[in-house]
């Protein structure tokens, strides 16, 4: 079974501009006014977001049957309404 935890490197950012550090998080981080800066300003300003997206991972080790449970999902492979 894989963990999801604070080992985890991975993030990510949504379709619409919100940067997500942990997929259990409610925590996230919007990229879209970086945009409308200079480049030097935007780059520092995407390190520093991306440092605290990084930074809101859980300590706890997360699996994913827990993440679908905490957010009230079905167990995998089971799909309703089909």
């Amino acid at each position: 079974m894989q963990h999801l935890c604070s080992q985890c490197s991975r993030a990510r950012l949504s379709s619409t501009g919100w940067l997500h550090g942990c997929l259990s998080a409610s925590r996230s981080h919007y990229l879209g006014d970086v945009l409308e800066l200079p480049r030097a300003e935007a780059l520092a300003r995407i390190r520093e977001l991306s440092a605290r997206a990084l930074a809101d991972k859980q300590a706890e080790r997360l699996t994913a049957p827990d993440l679908r449970r905490r957010l009230g999902l079905p167990a995998a492979g089971r799909v309703s309404g089909l």
